[in-house]
């Protein structure tokens, strides 16, 4: 009996011993995961260990995913409008007789025609005709009003590398004060023109006849 019960007490010791060092093993390992390479642990339900980053690092990895999402709404932004792009430039405008025989028309089978003062178009400086036809957006950044003109003539008085527009009184009334005389602006061209704009069509009608 007395042999029992030191065997009994010896094996209590050794269990109790047993138990001690797998709990300190146990918060040891707990600890080197916590502290090696920067991770976080937490225990799931199902007993696994889950890790995840750090906040430092999550922040790092929220700013970088932000900065793509920033270039890719840009990019989205683009190609969503169509327009190219933009140009700093100046407005001024034309009237009278000057309006007459614009260059982009009467040539190569296509009708002549002589704008009137509150048609959206504009002229610039060409070398040949190779802005004919195009439409181009223009804002004015200081009150932001913004219009599309479609280019139908050239601008004599426009410096050739200004990237000047011509404007009629009408269209540049709704930019600026007429009395400006002349206004700095940006524009950036047009894939394609609207659909329905105050300006002639000639060169669509004549080209199917």
């Amino acid at each position: 009996m007395k042999y029992s019960i030191i065997l009994f007490t010896i094996c209590l010791v050794l269990a109790v011993a047993t138990a001690t060092s797998a709990t300190a093993l146990a918060s040891k390992k707990r600890s080197l995961i916590i502290r090696s390479g920067g991770w976080i642990s937490s225990r799931a339900v199902n007993g696994f260990v889950k890790r995840a980053k750090q906040n430092d690092n999550n922040n790092k990895d929220e700013k970088k995913n932000n900065n793509q999402d920033n270039k890719n709404n840009k990019n989205n932004g683009n190609n969503d409008t169509g327009k190219g792009k933009t140009v700093d430039a100046q407005i001024t405008f034309y009237d009278g007789q000057s309006l007459k025989n614009s260059a982009c028309y009467g040539i190569n089978g296509i009708r002549s025609y002589d704008a009137n003062e509150n048609d959206m178009i504009a002229a610039m400086h060409m070398n040949e005709l190779e802005l004919c036809y195009e439409c181009i957006e223009i804002r004015n950044p200081e009150n932001n009003n913004s219009i599309i003109v479609k280019v139908i003539d050239k601008c004599a008085g426009c410096p050739p590398n200004a990237n000047n527009v011509d404007l009629t009184p009408g269209a540049f009334q709704q930019m600026a004060d007429p009395n400006a005389g002349r206004v700095n602006v940006e524009w950036r061209p047009l894939d394609k023109c609207p659909d329905k704009g105050r300006w002639p069509i000639f060169e669509e009608l004549d080209k199917h006849n």
